[in-house]
């Protein structure tokens, strides 16, 4: 039976008894229906009468009320007879690009030059134009390299061959893979996502600042890991028919205000909150009993476990957090105790497509514990810290016994092409798109065997066609999941440029809050020197400064268990303070401990060589870092390479005897920052952007030689740039040895 599909992949039918069906569910407003069409993204149906009525959505009521004479169709022209063409030769077989490969669940197939199809059973055997060849067996992966055919197996074993009838070589395998050695890429930092569409989106529903990690798109940064259990599991949403769902609410400040005291039992900080809770609100059965709401009058995300009333407007919890509805969503402990977030909701469903990231529970068949410490994740397992305690002695379930680390995210890459029947049907399809572009993340350990679990919320109904279609399909789509290998907070959800637009910005954000949270996240390896005008930005958004008295000051709070701080250092996720004795203390979070209690003399950055300060002026011999100067430095020398130095106050000397190396010129007005040498020569770049942000230049390139121009001064190149275009220009920078230097010369080394 033929269907339309709608752009939101809801599927209409005509029933056998002529009235119109969507997504198997019957429209009882309609009757003797002769044709559905799809115009324009409309559908509309014809009746007996050869009336015509259409809408846009299933929800939609059908237009006009008396129904319309005139078809929506284009007039078809009575088409020229066409002369019987002269039948075109079968064309060669094209042979499959080289280093194709196919992995174990797909329905791909590799063509040789010969036109021969390979391909892998469900049994893990291959198999050539349909028939199983019977000597092979685990088969995980099929590769095309050089005209030859490979297969390997579960043990990372390799064997190929030429033809459907040659042996596999070599007799024992190989295990070097014939595929090229895949060059690490260098990990690309997040960029500041552009501004979302402003205040549409429900926080009830969808909580969190649109560049929250739950939200944020999977970047085109993203370095995925496969895993073979990953892509031979199965699928099942967790509705109320398991009774494994999670239960959410929304409530505002007609509700009861209820008194909820969490124990600390589980995670470890014995607190009290006090939250609006709808009448007849309760948790989610099974033994996790979790419970979130969205209270609308503080604007605040709550979720808790083993929740448990104890009056009419009390209640108990283990574990319980906080967020702001327009926040990151990592203020509380990383979100480790946030039960709700990444939820199925009804909402989802009806709005056909679900844009935010996913929660996945795996069973500890398919978990593995990272460390011997259940609080030592992987490191892309980020931002989690805290597995559910089973990974090393049971705590009430079994051991981890798998291939997964706790914690990580999950994804199909961007390059992954959906297969027909999962596009074809509307839930499969959902959560396809849901994988590629927001991707799943670890939360929680449950069920058994092969099946990857995802959560809706109490209202999702388990036998919606939506949800049946993901159940059905689930497998084809897990064949194509990968692990996220580069999450982290220099590279959320795989930095680079987010692969869909951003959500739209929670409705209830504050006019005052310009910036969702987190603020802009600080390049790994940047360093802030004392008397700086700069502040390091961490993952979860909080901002920490040197104060003019030489303490650390976080959120503008300063911290007086510091003293003596020269510099501060931001590297893999941790923020580091230097004081006057060269001994450095590092920490991951506001509210953590400087470590280790007596310093170190070891530097946290990248590489080696140092950074200092004296009455002459700075030193930069590292490598790989970004530097913020103080104003008051006036002499600069940079003996490092791959460095990126905001010199900020302007009319300072650069001497540069590195290479490779980024100098930020500040706007006009500060004075002309001198380097004693051709610096464009040794590999250098001069970012103009924050200079150039100070005029009014539209961002057009043909319009950029109006406010920048380079004249040349005795031996020297000076960079001028004027305020509008045309106008006079102010010097800022001054290249000696550079004399000649034309501006489309000095542009090729610039960033505009």
């Amino acid at each position: 039976t033929a269907a339309i599909t709608d752009t939101n992949g809801n599927k209409w039918t005509i029933t056998s008894g002529g009235q119109v069906a969507v997504n198997g569910t019957t429209d009882r407003t309609t009757s003797s229906v002769i044709e559905l069409a799809y115009v324009n993204g409309k559908v509309w149906q014809e009746n007996a009468s050869d009336l015509w009525w259409g809408k846009t959505s299933r929800t939609a009521a059908w237009s006009p009320n008396a129904g319309t004479a005139t078809s929506p169709l284009p007039v078809t022209p009575t088409p020229t007879p066409t002369p019987t063409p002269t039948p075109t030769p079968t064309p060669t077989p094209t042979p499959s690009a080289n280093d194709t490969v196919v992995q174990a669940g797909s329905n791909a197939a590799i063509t040789d030059a010969s036109g021969n199809k390979w391909t892998l059973t469900a049994g893990g055997q291959v198999a050539v134009n349909g028939t199983t060849d019977k000597t092979t067996a685990n088969v995980i992966e099929l590769a095309y390299v050089n005209g030859k055919v490979w297969q390997e197996n579960a043990s990372d074993l390799w064997w190929g061959k030429t033809s459907p009838t040659a042996a596999w070589s070599p007799n024992a395998g190989s295990a070097t893979s014939p595929l090229p050695a895949a060059t690490t890429p260098t990990p690309t930092p997040t960029p500041t996502p552009p501004p979302p569409t402003s205040g549409t989106r429900d926080p009830s529903q969808i909580p969190f600042a649109s560049n929250s990690i739950f939200n944020l798109p999977l970047g085109t940064g993203a370095q995925w890991i496969s895993n073979a259990q990953l892509s031979s599991a199965n699928v099942y949403v967790n509705t109320t028919i398991s009774g494994w769902n999670e239960n959410i609410y929304t409530s505002s400040a007609s509700d009861p205000l209820v008194t909820i005291t969490d124990t600390g039992a589980v995670d470890g900080t014995p607190q009290t909150f006090h939250v609006h809770i709808p009448v007849g609100a309760v948790p989610a059965s099974g033994t996790d009993n979790t419970f979130s709401v969205d209270d609308t009058s503080t604007h605040t995300w709550y979720s808790f476990g083993a929740f448990q009333w104890t009056g009419t407007n009390t209640a108990t919890v283990s574990t319980g957090s906080g967020e702001s509805d327009y926040g990151s969503g990592l203020a509380v402990a990383s979100s480790n105790w946030d039960e709700g977030v990444g939820t199925l909701r009804e909402s989802d469903l009806q709005a056909g497509s679900i844009n935010h990231m996913l929660r996945m529970e795996l069973p500890t068949d398919m978990l593995m514990s990272y460390t011997n410490s259940v609080n030592q994740l992987a490191p892309y397992a980020w931002p989690q810290t805290q597995e559910d305690g089973f990974a090393i002695n049971g705590n009430g379930g079994p051991p981890y016994t798998g291939t997964i680390p706790y914690g990580v995210t999950i994804g199909i890459p961007d390059t992954a092409i959906e297969p027909a029947d999962v596009a074809a049907n509307a839930g499969a399809n959902m959560l396809w798109h849901a994988l590629q572009n927001h991707g799943a993340m670890v939360r929680d350990s449950g069920g058994s065997g092969d099946t990857v679990i995802f959560q809706a919320d109490q209202t999702v109904n388990g036998n919606d066609p939506l949800i049946l279609g993901m159940n059905q399909f689930g497998a084809e789509i897990m064949a194509q999941t990968k692990i996220l290998g580069n999450q982290g907070p220099n590279s959320v959800n795989g930095g680079g440029t987010p692969v869909v637009p951003l959500d739209p910005a929670p409705s209830d954000v504050p006019a005052s809050v310009t910036t969702p949270t987190p603020a802009a996240l600080t390049t790994n390896g940047t360093v802030l020197l004392a008397g700086a005008n700069a502040a390091i930005n961490d993952a979860s958004g909080n901002t920490w400064t040197i104060t003019s008295s030489g303490q650390v000051a976080i959120n503008g709070v300063t911290d007086n268990s510091t003293s003596g701080v020269t510099e501060l250092a931001y590297v893999n996720g941790e923020v580091w303070q230097e004081n006057a004795s060269n001994l450095w203390w590092g920490k991951t979070s506001p509210g953590g401990s400087w470590s280790p209690i007596n310093g170190t003399s070891a530097s946290p950055l990248p590489g080696t060589g140092s950074i200092t300060q004296s009455q002459t002026g700075t030193t930069v011999s590292v490598s790989q870092v970004t530097v913020d100067l103080p104003a008051s430095s006036k002499m600069l020398f940079v003996s490092g390479t791959g460095d990126t130095v905001n010199v900020s106050g302007g009319g300072q000397s650069v001497t540069d005897t590195g290479s490779g190396n980024t100098y930020v010129i500040p706007a006009a007005g500060h004075g002309a920052d001198t380097f004693g040498s051709d610096v464009l020569k040794a590999g250098d770049t001069l970012d103009l952007r924050t200079a150039l942000a100070a005029t009014n230049w539209n961002g057009a390139a043909s319009t950029l030689a109006s406010y920048l121009s380079v004249t040349n001064s005795g031996q020297a190149a000076v960079l001028s740039i004027a305020p509008t275009a045309g106008g006079a220009g102010v010097a800022i920078a001054t290249l000696n040895g550079a004399s000649g230097t034309t501006l489309s010369g000095l542009l090729a080394h610039a960033l505009t």
